[in-house]
């Protein structure tokens, strides 16, 4: 399974951030604890300025599989792919997911910090667009938009 686990979280909720919702497939008991490492990985993101806008970064976590993190508005969207999957479907997928928490939850997203406190409303969610994602239903071309911003 090329995407195999997400999760949302706060990044500025302290020096660890705040997990608010995350799923794992179950093909993630494939290549160890992810989710620990994902929860590692917030808290090294949450240590770090905010950036201006959308910001995207990756990190190969052992050779095969890649976390791809997308921070905005203080919120840290983060996937687990396999690396040979690339960068741009993780990154739809995320845009995606940013778009659905923001939709779902609003400002409410933004500034609560309890501990998985949108897990139940939006687990399922993570676990629908990875299943749309992995099967190609999720991704479209990138549009004129995305196109004109990555030119500049």
């Amino acid at each position: 399974m090329p995407l195999v686990y997400a999760l949302v979280a706060k990044a500025d909720a302290g020096p660890s951030g705040c997990v608010l919702a995350e799923f794992a497939s179950s093909g993630l008991d494939t290549f160890g604890d992810a989710a620990q490492q994902a929860h590692q990985l917030v808290a090294k993101l949450a240590q770090r300025p905010s950036p201006r806008g959308k910001h995207k970064s990756s990190f190969v976590v052992n050779g095969t599989h890649a976390f791809h993190a997308l921070r905005h508005d203080g919120l840290v969207f983060l996937a687990l792919a396999d690396e040979a999957f690339g960068r741009r479907v993780p990154f739809t997928f995320l845009k995606r997911v940013s778009a659905l928490f923001a939709t779902e939850f609003g400002a409410r997203g933004k500034v609560t910090a309890v501990p998985y406190a949108f897990n139940a409303d939006f687990a399922p969610i993570l676990e629908q667009q990875i299943r749309a994602h992995n099967s190609g239903h999720g991704v479209d071309g990138p549009s004129a938009t995305d196109t004109q911003a990555e030119a500049l």
